[in-house]
């Protein structure tokens, strides 16, 4: 039977070669990165994977460098598969084997050629993508299909759940088609004209850009997470990492200031609302009408069909007095919260936290110290009586599991839970406001 070889260094090969092991089609060779190039995203050796099957294993960090045409060459391969390289085949490698090149790519083809693709996949807002199978071409990924499996994408997926859903794809489509290609059984037919190719990523394009809307910086965060090297902001002149989110979705949100800079924060969910986890895994709210518990600091909301869903801890809204005496509602003014209304624990308790605050206890408000920082001032919070910059730090949400920040955007909010410094441990956002590192009224992304 005519052999092939397998070039890859992506997390799903291992499993890939020991399908096609078992079901009696293991590759001739195994092309794989060295270890000096692990930091590279979704990187995975192949050398463990190589020994258990005995089969040759090249390491190279060029795979047009030379070595692996004259292995083909001595080899007799007939077939070149690759999935997951950083580089394009040039000639004379591309039609080095009799029966050509395929490779996988995880995008719907002509849409999404280039580096890439799965973090773009998610900042584009898609609800649905593919993996596709062709024969190579010189072009980038233009060549003839022979396979394509569409996936669905939702608003909770991170990349790390689509890079799950793709390897799977992946790892069918080879154990189906590798066998098929070596008969001679394949069909392929071209692309259709047109498409899209998507930009190189690097480390650096990772900053988040608070004017954008809320829904965008909601990707942005869950579209460059593990394996990818993540989204990040600036605070006083360091890098924060942002690994995962919320998005306050189908809510009206409204804020204000207290005559001392305390950001309250409203939020009504109507019917069909819903708080949406990236990263968490929380099921925040049920996705319909809310009744606000009767006591305050419990972990549940019942929707009106019924459904009860853990959410938050919340603190129940005055029923027949302003917010707070002195202080003014989130459109500025005493007034009682409209039926159906409720505060998260954003509202009212969000004062910095220190040594020096009182502890937070649910339905009670807290003033902060006055604020006379400028917002171009990093690290120091905005002033009394301003609308809130892009970026700033508005609250704190309380949580039985991870604790977060609840951050604005260009339009809209959305809480931030786990965060690093750069080269520092994950922790909860929360973590920095009670170390004192962040406050509420801070603006992220400045500096």
């Amino acid at each position: 039977m005519p052999g092939y070889v397998f070039a890859t260094g992506m997390e799903f090969a291992a499993p890939a070669v020991d399908i096609l092991c078992a079901q009696g089609d293991p590759p001739a060779l195994l092309i794989g990165y060295p270890p000096g190039l692990a930091h590279r995203s979704g990187y995975a050796p192949l050398a463990e994977a190589s020994a258990r099957h005995r089969i040759p294993l090249l390491e190279t960090a060029d795979i047009n460098d030379g070595q692996v045409l004259a292995e083909v060459q001595r080899l007799n391969i007939d077939l070149f598969v690759i999935a997951g390289w950083s580089q394009l085949i040039r000639e004379p490698l591309l039609s080095a084997c009799p029966l050509g090149a395929i490779g996988l790519h995880p995008s719907r083809l002509p849409h999404g050629r280039g580096r890439a693709p799965l973090p773009w996949t998610i900042i584009k807002g898609l609800t649905t993508s593919a993996v596709s199978l062709f024969f190579l071409k010189p072009g980038v990924d233009d060549g003839d299909l022979i396979d394509q499996v569409e996936f669905p994408i939702t608003p909770r997926d991170t990349v790390a759940e689509v890079y799950r859903k793709v390897t799977e794809i992946n790892i069918a489509l080879l154990t189906k088609h590798i066998p098929a290609t070596l008969r001679g059984q394949t069909t392929a037919t071209p692309q259709p004209s047109g498409g899209s190719t998507w930009p190189k990523r690097r480390p650096d394009d990772g900053l988040i850009d608070w004017t954008q809307p809320a829904p965008a910086v909601y990707n942005w965060i869950r579209a460059l997470g593990p394996p990818y090297p993540g989204a990040f902001t600036t605070h006083n002149g360091r890098r924060l990492w942002l690994h995962t989110a919320d998005l306050i979705q189908g809510a009206a949100l409204d804020h204000g200031l207290t005559e001392h800079g305390v950001a309250n924060a409203s939020l009504s969910l109507a019917a069909g609302s819903s708080l949406r986890s990236a990263g968490s895994g929380l099921p925040l709210s049920a996705d319909s009408g809310l009744a606000l518990p009767a006591e305050a600091g419990v972990a549940e909301a019942a929707g009106s069909d019924g459904r009860t869903s853990e959410i938050d801890r919340v603190a129940p809204a005055p029923s027949s007095s302003p917010i707070r005496p002195g202080a003014r509602s989130p459109t500025g003014r005493a007034e009682t919260p409209k039926s159906g209304q409720f505060w998260p624990i954003v509202h009212p308790i969000v004062s910095p936290l220190g040594a020096d605050r009182p502890p937070a206890v649910p339905g009670r408000a807290f003033e902060a110290e006055p604020s006379h920082g400028s917002p171009a001032d990093d690290g120091h919070p905005l002033p009394a009586g301003h609308e809130a910059w892009p970026g700033e730090v508005l609250g704190v949400v309380w949580s039985t599991s991870v604790g977060g920040v609840l951050v604005r955007c260009g339009g809209g909010v959305v809480i931030v839970r786990e965060v690093s410094w750069e080269g520092g441990p994950r922790t909860d956002a929360l973590a920095l406001l009670e170390s004192g590192e962040l406050g509420v009224g801070v603006r992220l992304g400045v500096s």
